[in-house]
């Protein structure tokens, strides 16, 4: 009987408190002294029937508030993801799932830079071999042309590396090509079949005649 007494007993106390509190103009409603709101989503609602008779103004400044708030924080949230996470590696992911075709460098399999090859012409100029086995570079140009377009002229340099024996037999050790696009591509044996099998060298080396246009071969540019 006493404990039933005493539950309310602090409910008054805490229904005058806050009917106080809400009367009171130096008590807010966000104030830590009052009781009367849970929760900061309810706090205008119950301020704004208190001031204007009705809370729905105070229930459309909560969500405009709230959704600028996650507006914000979605924002921030964005772009730390995309910039700051993981070093930018999410804006690589993107940039790969969006971007057109046209925007990705793919390199040849066989495709090599300019200072690779210019390594490997190095080190055959200064090649010797046992019995005096040298190595010699070539380089021709070949020039692509199309007997309807008078203006269409396409140009590809052909480095060949051959082994010279002391009789002056030559052997060919490796090769490249720079297509027209600028790659410096080394050719295979792969690739060597795709030029006929075994007049693949003659053909790459002396030209070809083609349907619609034709191959000539440009003079030979150095030989080392």
């Amino acid at each position: 009987m006493t404990r039933i007494f005493q539950e309310d007993h602090s409910a008054r106390a805490l229904t005058t408190r806050c009917s106080f509190a809400l009367n009171t103009s130096n008590t807010r409603s966000n104030s830590v002294e009052c009781d009367c709101v849970v929760g900061d989503a309810f706090k205008l609602w119950y301020r704004m029937s208190r001031v204007e008779a009705s809370g729905v103004t105070g229930l459309f400044y909560t969500v405009v508030i709230y959704v600028f708030c996650i507006l914000m924080s979605s924002c921030v949230l964005y772009e730390y993801v995309l910039h700051a996470h993981m070093n930018g590696r999410m804006l690589d992911n993107v940039r790969r799932l969006h971007a057109a075709d046209e925007d990705f460098f793919v390199p040849d399999d066989l495709e090599i830079g300019m200072a690779q090859l210019r390594n490997i012409l190095s080190k055959a100029q200064k090649f010797k071999g046992m019995g005096g086995v040298r190595r010699k570079v070539r380089v021709s140009e070949f020039v692509v042309t199309d007997s309807v377009d008078k203006k269409f002229v396409e140009k590809m340099v052909h480095v060949a590396i051959f082994t010279v024996e002391v009789d002056g037999g030559k052997t060919l050790y490796r090769h490249f090509l720079k297509q027209v696009n600028g790659a410096i591509v080394e050719i295979d044996d792969e690739i060597m079949e795709r030029f006929s099998g075994q007049l693949a060298l003659e053909k790459l080396m002396g030209g070809e005649e083609e349907e619609g246009g034709e191959v000539e071969k440009g003079e030979e540019k150095k030989e080392v």
